[in-house]
């Protein structure tokens, strides 16, 4: 009988993991979701049964663990290093014949390259033992991720098991969401009155670093292995470790086709690699997930080997990066928002466009000499981009199909909120409302005071404030603090716990460093750098209230704009009183660097792409060492610190032969 029963559990494991890899990683089902539903429910109800004969590949355990206090740290064995990028096909083609002169070939010998997508998700490490998954973590800063195994696991086209007696197998792929299960999941979270996503990369990212594993489970995700970290084996080419990744039903690209053109290639020729790019970037649109490139390698592990690396980046590899995508949508109108400084922006609210997985319903305009510039109209057809694939943008309009009703954007010239006549000061390309009471500025300035950068009081976001406000339980800075748990309990959607965490949010913000506290004040002209600067000048807020306009100017790095804005604070009596009420209720504390050591003094710095820890944490490490952190790459700066997906920067960076720096280099050089 318990032979029976044990046979009968690791038929169904073996059936239920099948139709697994069938439908998430094949897209390929064999059964109806009822059928499916059915195994399910008969391998839970003889488990119940029978817990001995539980499988440790059961497909079960893929609904989540208890949540997790934290995420814990663990070492990468081989770093999870970036790639190089290349922005078109000159500097693929570069690339190739770069590579052929580091090997010392001649122009006519051919290298084999392999040539896949760049999956556009969260990078992630699986740790197979004895075959077996044994851990999880995301690529973190390369050095060091976070654990997630219990995350992992819930990934149904992952294997939990897998047939191999391998001591050591680390498989590196992208955790994603497909377009359609984004779309699918934005739409339940709107009916459920929860935050949507902006787009699969961050619903991906964001589902798997949640610590409840139960809500991970429920998430679509799906994960495609490219390479590998430590084995123990010796493969001879990529293609060989993927073909066994294959065979191992672990997901991967191999034999995988769209529109009758294969994502894995093996290509030995340059024009090809071009082809390769340029193919794939008009068959984008038509993958089932988000891609922002492709990726091209050096097939045999010889080579790679012989290539070695180039500071963070392996030599036998490129990103080739694709041109943001774009999409033609009508202009329907244009709203008029009023920022926290006064400044009146346009944005044109647009015929929803699904541009790169997102759906883009309006975009900022940015002001009306660009409108005039750009000679659009209501009613125009429009070229829509989401620029870096993250912001939207109107391109041009498309005269060929202007309508004939189409009608001139007005410029304003009073205040859509508190109706006061607007300026445009000379050289100013911004229309401005000066009334420093008005209601729309007010509150922006209140969102701005909350922010993450600023007093970060996580609770209260922008939603929180706009209601706050319209409702006039707050008006100024320092009524936040005034707040009470029994006037939330008057606010609909507000429960008992949620008015609980957002005062103990807001009494958690009570302590700040004046930096952060001059920054929160949102004054034009003094961001970051410049509330920085101050904060380095001045040993506390009140000496700073005390200064003359003449000291202020003569502050290095403070310009005359931002010297008269913070003379402004001083002059007006209203905001000044403010400040001295926040004074009372805060602790505002001012820490200056470490005089022991000071290893980045008077060194600059400018931080560009995207890490592991925030920009703020990188800023805060470089200011705490003595080191200066600029917003633009010029010929005074000394370094750029360089991350994932680099901008701009890196280039003229490049071109200024500036040092570049990994944040790992940065540690090391403190």
């Amino acid at each position: 009988m318990s032979k029976g029963i044990q046979n009968q559990i690791a038929e169904l494991v073996a059936r239920i993991n099948e139709h697994n890899f069938q439908y998430h990683s094949l897209d390929a089902p064999l059964i109806s979701d009822e059928e499916f539903d059915q195994l399910m429910i008969q391998l839970q109800e003889l488990e119940k049964q029978y817990p001995q004969y539980k499988l440790p590949n059961t497909p079960t355990e893929r609904i989540g663990g208890p949540p997790l206090e934290e995420f814990q740290k663990m070492d990468h064995r081989l770093p999870m290093l970036s790639l190089q990028n290349a922005n078109n096909a000159s500097e693929i083609a570069d690339f190739y014949t770069k590579t052929q002169e580091y090997l010392n070939l001649k122009p006519e010998d051919s290298i084999e390259f392999i040539a896949e997508p760049k999956f556009d998700g969260l990078g992630v490490e699986l740790i197979y033992e004895k075959g077996k998954l044994t851990a999880a973590l995301t690529r973190g800063d390369g050095t060091t991720g976070e654990l997630v195994t219990e995350q992992i696991k819930t990934i149904k086209s992952i294997p939990l098991k897998i047939s191999t007696d391998l001591d050591i197998l680390e498989v590196r792929g992208e955790v994603l969401m497909k377009k359609k299960d984004f779309l699918e999941l934005n739409i339940e979270q709107e009916k459920n009155n929860l935050k949507t996503f902006a787009n699969p990369r961050n619903a991906a990212a964001g589902s798997v670093r949640l610590l409840d594993p139960k809500i991970t489970a429920i998430r679509p995700l799906t994960f495609y292995a490219y390479s590998h970290g430590i084995k123990s084996f010796e493969s001879k080419s990529q293609y060989e470790f993927l073909d066994l990744l294959y065979k191992l039903k672990i997901p991967c690209l191999i034999n995988t086709s769209i529109n009758k053109f294969n994502l894995y290639q093996k290509i030995n020729n340059p024009d090809l690699l071009i082809v390769y790019y340029t193919a794939l970037q008009d068959l984008r649109e038509d993958l089932p997930f988000e891609i922002d490139g492709c990726v091209f390698k050096v097939n045999k592990t010889t080579l790679q080997k012989r290539l070695g690396f180039v500071a963070r980046s392996p030599r036998w590899a490129v990103a080739g990066k694709f041109r943001s995508p774009k999409k033609l949508t009508r202009l329907i109108d244009v709203q008029i928002q009023v920022g926290r400084t006064g400044a009146l922006t346009p944005v044109a609210q647009l015929e929803p466009v699904e541009i790169a997985g997102v759906i883009v319903k309006k975009s900022s305009l940015h002001n009306f000499d660009e409108i005039n510039k750009l000679d659009i109209r209501i009613n125009d057809m429009v070229w829509v981009e989401r620029a870096g694939d993250v912001i939207p943008k109107v391109l041009k309009v498309e005269l060929s199909q202007r309508p004939a009703d189409s009608s001139q954007i007005e410029i304003p010239k009073t205040c859509p909120s508190c109706q006061t006549a607007v300026v445009k000061l000379d050289g100013d390309a911004v229309i401005r409302c000066e009334n420093s009471l008005c209601p729309a500025q007010m509150k922006e300035r209140l969102v701005h005071f909350v922010s993450r950068k600023a007093l970060n009081i996580d609770k209260l976001g922008d939603k929180w404030i706009h209601i706050l406000f319209d409702q006039k339980f707050i008006n100024t800075y320092s009524d936040i603090f005034s707040l009470e748990k029994e006037q939330l309990l008057k606010l609909e959607r507000m429960g008992d716990k949620s008015a609980e965490n957002l005062i103990s949010s807001i009494q958690e913000s009570k302590e700040v460093s004046l930096e952060k506290f001059l920054f929160a004040l949102g004054l034009r002209h003094i961001g970051e750098q410049g509330a920085r600067t101050l904060a380095k000048n001045y040993d506390n807020l009140e000496s700073l209230l005390e200064t003359t306009q003449e000291q202020l100017e003569n502050i290095h790095d403070i310009g005359p704009k931002a010297a008269e804005a913070f003379w402004s604070l001083i002059n007006n009596s209203e905001l000044k009183s403010e400040v001295m009420k926040l004074s009372q209720i805060l602790t505002i504390t001012n820490l200056k660097p470490d005089t022991k050591n000071l290893s980045l003094l008077d060194k600059s710095f400018v931080i560009t792409g995207q890490f592991e820890k925030s920009r703020s944490e990188i800023s805060n490490l470089i200011l705490s060492n003595g080191g200066l952190v600029k917003s633009s790459v010029t010929k005074k700066v000394n370094y750029l610190v360089c991350g994932e997906k680099p901008g701009s920067k890196l280039k003229k960076a490049q071109e200024l032969k500036l040092e570049i720096l990994s944040l790992e280099q940065l540690q090391k050089l403190i």
